[in-house]
């Protein structure tokens, strides 16, 4: 079982630079998202955090190694909820 850091708990610039990436990508929709190769939607209900919620799994160079990110998307208010550095 993977561990899952909410990046929000870490104060370094970086996870700050990482999320605003992921902000940005999402502002011009969802559906843009979906439709990426970088960004994988993950289809099993388990990883759900509420019945709105859209789960996406992508990487990124953090330190110099590649990091998996699970980012959390509430269709309704189109809002990211949650983004986790998962280990």
């Amino acid at each position: 079982m993977a561990q899952h850091y909410d990046i929000t708990k870490y104060p370094q610039k970086k996870f700050r630079r990482i999320e605003s990436a992921f902000e940005k990508k999402f502002e011009s929709g969802v559906q843009k998202v979906k439709n990426s190769l970088r960004f994988i939607q993950l289809k099993d209900e388990r990883v759900k955090e509420h019945p709105n919620d859209t789960a996406f799994e992508t990487s990124r160079m953090l330190n110099n190694e590649r990091e998996r990110f699970e980012i959390h998307f509430d269709e309704k208010r189109k809002t990211i909820t949650k983004i986790y550095l998962v280990k």
